[in-house]
């Protein structure tokens, strides 16, 4: 994986390109990415509430397309940058011995679901509604 310095951007955070389309594999919930420890791998969908699911119980939800995801450390910094597939897959490069959190950077979305404290190695899945 490729990791440009984005200095020059607002923090000192570090970007992660998105990963190939594919590639995301499935996470649920939170467990480890297995192969990698030192990567934190996740799915992210849109909610709508505007618009029913099928089961009319929940809200309508879509894959996060091309949505900027922050990594944030204990302290709030941000750590890295990454941007969602077209199937809401994302991944970033963290240590395992960190704990992190994630958060969309764009201001017409906001994180929906749980927040949760992470490690590398975490899968976690994330939803965002517009603002």
């Amino acid at each position: 994986m490729y990791v440009c310095d984005l200095s020059h951007a607002k923090g000192s955070g570090k970007w992660s390109p998105p990963i190939p389309e594919g590639a995301g594999g499935n996470p649920i919930a939170i467990g480890k990415a297995g192969k990698n420890p030192n990567t934190i791998r996740g799915n992210c969908t849109v909610i709508d509430k505007t618009k029913p699911s099928a089961s009319a119980r929940t809200e309508s939800s879509e894959p996060c397309v091309d949505i900027v995801i922050s990594l944030t450390d204990e302290k709030g910094s941000e750590i890295s940058r990454t941007r969602t597939t077209s199937k809401g897959a994302f991944r970033f490069v963290a240590d395992q011995t960190k704990t992190y959190r994630v958060s969309a950077v764009s201001p017409q979305y906001e994180l929906v679901s749980q927040n949760p404290v992470i490690h590398g190695g975490d899968n976690i899945d994330i939803q965002l509604q517009e603002k």
